[in-house]
């Protein structure tokens, strides 16, 4: 196992490219496992008891939520409010399903 090393830090001119790095890759991860839980929701429907579906379910949810999450970080980096203060969307992305 790799021993995890802290990046160096970057100039000052940059932090909102590695601020903007650092949710981008919080989001992928979101997404991958919110996609895997999701699989796994589908395929328990004939396979899984009820007890186990309900399970997955929750997990799933879980899983939405955190990606949700992430999205709405990633929009309040991207559409800041005037006065600088960040602007939390709630809601679906435009043109986006939800679940």
């Amino acid at each position: 196992m790799r021993a995890r090393t802290r990046p160096p830090e970057p100039p000052p001119g940059s932090r909102p490219q590695s601020e903007l790095a650092s949710i981008h890759a919080r989001l992928q991860r979101a997404l991958r496992q919110r996609r895997t839980l999701r699989r796994l929701l589908l395929a328990s429907r004939s396979a899984a008891t009820p007890t186990a579906q309900q399970e997955f379910w929750l997990e799933f949810v879980r899983a939405h939520r955190q990606y949700r999450s992430e999205l709405q970080q990633l929009a309040a980096f991207c559409h800041p409010r005037p006065g600088g203060a960040p602007e939390v969307v709630s809601g679906a992305l435009p043109g986006k399903k939800t679940l």
